[in-house]
């Protein structure tokens, strides 16, 4: 039988629904059945899973239990299933994916093989000391609308307690997508200002996903991108934002138990 899941959004996006998937492969698995991944199908004779359904169909399986309505069907996503529970119960295998040897392919131009070589292959741009920084703009300016852009005085102010809190901070890089526009520009100003010793890094996506996967002190942005790199890194400190859950269906709070959580207040057009 298959297995598949809608490619929505981008690629901090596409892993959740990669690992949504490959976990219910493996529970499914556990209980002697086996499903195929194709990539980016919906199969004929499917049953479709959306976030609530994921949760329901995943409480299932770890309790030994196949749906009636899953029992010779096909399964295809379609959510964007944002829960860190089903991750963190399963890290060692989640962590265990992200390997040279995994030739799955994630989007339309990524597979996992290939990006972890990228990201293996990028040389750290930074000492271990230093505190590295994930700033997302770009597609989060949404017209005024809406916006996800977190106020650049609140990331400042973080800064300024983290090294007054931890004294062994040396220098900040920030990780920051190309700086195409005026505001951009702008707020990294405002972001800097006042601050000595920073270094802005804006290069590819693997490079970017790679200095933020290899820091030992990491801020996350609201970017599952940084996420991502963090949940699959190996930082010794991690501060997080307090999204409050900001999507109806996102369950998302902490990297782990380590993780410290710092307010956001988001700019207002």
């Amino acid at each position: 039988m298959i297995i598949s899941y809608e490619i929505r959004g981008r690629f901090g996006n596409n892993l959740f629904q990669y690992y949504a998937m490959k976990i219910l492969q493996k529970l499914f698995k556990e209980l002697n059945v086996d499903y195929i991944y194709v990539y980016n199908t919906k199969p004929n004779n499917c049953v479709i899973v959306e976030d609530n359904d994921f949760k329901e169909l995943y409480k299932s399986l770890k309790n030994k239990t196949i749906p009636d309505v899953y029992i010779n069907k096909n399964i295809y996503l379609y959510g964007y299933y944002q829960f860190l529970y089903f991750l963190e119960e399963n890290i060692g295998y989640v962590k265990e994916l992200f390997n040279s040897d995994n030739k799955e392919k994630i989007n339309s131009h990524i597979y996992m093989n290939v990006f972890v070589d990228k990201v293996n292959d990028c040389e750290k741009k930074y000492d271990d000391n230093d505190l590295v920084i994930h700033i997302r703009l770009d597609d989060f300016i949404q017209s005024g609308i809406n916006n996800n852009i977190i106020d650049p005085n609140t990331m400042r102010d973080l800064i300024g307690y983290i090294k007054l809190t931890n004294k062994d901070i040396n220098n900040i890089i920030i990780i920051v997508d190309k700086l195409r526009r005026p505001f951009e520009i702008q707020y990294i100003d405002i972001l800097t200002r006042f601050t000595n010793n920073v270094k802005i890094i804006s290069s590819t996506m693997e490079d970017d996903f790679a200095q933020l996967y290899k820091a030992k002190n990491i801020v996350c942005s609201n970017s599952t991108f940084s996420w991502w790199a963090a949940l699959l890194g190996n930082s010794d400190k991690n501060w997080f934002p307090n999204t409050n859950n900001y999507y109806s269906n996102q369950e998302f709070n902490r990297i782990n138990s380590s993780t410290i959580i710092y307010q956001t207040k988001y700019i207002k057009f």
